[in-house]
């Protein structure tokens, strides 16, 4: 599982599933990222403060193309001082998804163009980590700690899982062998967690 820290410029780390163990880390330029995903031999980030969509070397952590994040711009909750670019990326297919609260929008990306392929509506204005899993996607809303999940042609949403106010905050996230992994990148004692959902 990739993982990307919250230390600007980010560090990107390969973890081991079952402890948590790291297998292997480097250093990106991406500026407080939010969503990594792998894909066509790469790591995609979000460098969410960037306003940027990079494609980066897994070896080394050399940007390899930049892109202009879609959507970016002033987030719809809190009190937003900067504009901000992507949350959520997961790759299906030989495309990623890519989620952009300031936008309320998904969009589905051709890669190597930066390219919309198409978008659909968001589950809510804080959307973060984005999963696929048997032809469904999935997408956190931050806010109202619930994780949703969405027909991938329209946005209609097919299925809710609500988290409560004591678990970790989800941000991050991704769908393995049926499992559902997130992260917390909130600001609160038990922030860093990375939790499976069973």
């Amino acid at each position: 599982m990739w993982i990307l820290d919250q230390v600007d410029p980010n560090k990107a780390y390969k973890v081991n599933y079952k402890d948590g163990s790291v297998l292997h880390e480097i250093q990106t330029e991406s500026i407080h990222g939010s969503g990594i995903t792998f894909g066509n031999g790469a790591l995609w980030i979000g460098s969410t403060w960037g306003l940027k969509t990079l494609k980066v070397d897994p070896a080394s952590g050399k940007t390899l193309k930049s892109f202009d994040t879609h959507g970016a711009g002033m987030n719809k909750f809190g009190t937003p001082t900067r504009p901000s670019g992507a949350h959520g990326l997961e790759w299906v297919g030989n495309q990623y998804w890519m989620a952009v609260p300031a936008s309320g929008l998904v969009y589905l990306i051709e890669p190597e163009s930066g390219e919309i392929v198409r978008s659909i509506p968001a589950p809510g204005w804080r959307t973060h980590g984005v999963a696929w899993h048997d032809g469904a996607l999935w997408c956190v809303e931050t806010s109202e700690r619930a994780i949703y999940k969405m027909d991938p042609r329209n946005g209609q949403l097919l299925a809710k899982i609500q988290l409560s106010e004591q678990d970790p905050e989800p941000h991050g996230m991704t769908l393995t062998d049926g499992v559902l992994w997130y992260c917390d990148a909130g600001s609160r004692d038990n922030a860093g967690w990375v939790c499976r959902l069973v």
